[in-house]
């Protein structure tokens, strides 16, 4: 294989070398988002709505708001979505570099092993912990509508049918919201580790870049770092966040909720 054959091969594992091969990349990774997305978000309306109607009808009769029920069904769609969005991020990616470099390194399945007990512990621990968080949410939305009607002097009816009136008002945005985010989230955390963990098995020196979507509704201090280059274990700073990738779950809010950005890789030139 020449020099030249083995760079273009190189080019097609989301090994971005210029910017048409990057803009390639982030439709496909937008458009894989998307499409689970999309699966999700009719299953996060429903429960996010079943749970406010439910709560609704406790406290018509007098009982205390209790969320647990919702946060356990909560954390068994989310184990789903995270689940399929690893292994179709994953898959894509180990077919890709087993693909494109085989003839040059020596592929094994370690790393694919590896990688598997690695993301099944991330996500167990992350779907725990963004079930707790979502129906927290529902609960303090609950929460507010009966103080804001005990302030009001609204009858406990009342009160309910508001209740009511938001569930049917907000369960598909915010489920929307939900499905969106947590599908970016999977599938760029699946993205960057069984790229790490192959690339590592195999001795190929990778630096990543953050690749930010070029259009109105992307954050500016997400446009802002676009193509900005760090190790494979090495932060990205944005918006005075350090990052370990797109739509890591351990920044704030402002920097993941409704992101559209992922990374691309470059092989590091020798110092």
């Amino acid at each position: 294989m020449t020099k030249n054959q083995l760079e273009c091969r190189q080019s097609l594992f989301m090994i971005a070398n210029n910017k048409q091969e990057i803009e390639r990349e982030k439709v496909k990774f937008n458009r894989l988002a998307d499409l689970i997305s999309a699966k999700y978000r009719p299953k996060f309306a429903l429960k996010i709505y079943k749970a406010m109607i439910k709560q609704a009808k406790n406290h018509r009769q007098g009982l205390n708001i209790d969320i647990k029920e919702h946060q356990k069904e909560l954390r068994a769609l989310i184990l789903q979505l995270y689940s399929n969005a690893v292994e179709a991020s994953s898959k894509r990616q180990f077919q890709n570099i087993k693909k494109n470099f085989q003839a040059e390194f020596e592929i094994k399945n370690d790393a694919q092993e590896r990688f598997e007990f690695f993301a099944l512990d991330w996500i167990i621990a992350e779907a725990a912990k963004k079930a707790r968080n979502i129906s927290q949410t529902t609960e303090k939305m609950i929460k507010q509508v009966i103080k804001r009607g005990q302030e009001e002097n609204l009858s406990t009816r009342e009160v309910s049918k508001i209740i009511e009136d938001r569930a049917a008002n907000i369960s598909k945005p915010r489920a929307m919201m939900i499905a969106n985010t947590e599908s970016f989230a999977a599938l760029s955390f699946a993205k960057q580790a069984s790229t790490k963990f192959m690339s590592e098995d195999i001795e190929l020196p990778l630096q990543k870049f953050w690749a930010s979507v070029d259009d109105s509704r992307t954050r500016p201090w997400h446009a802002a770092v676009n193509n900005q280059r760090r190790d494979m274990d090495e932060s990205y700073i944005v918006g005075g966040e350090a990052m370990m990738r797109p739509h890591d779950s351990t920044a704030s809010g402002r920097n993941v909720i409704n992101c559209r950005c992922t990374e691309t890789y470059r092989r590091k030139k020798e110092a």
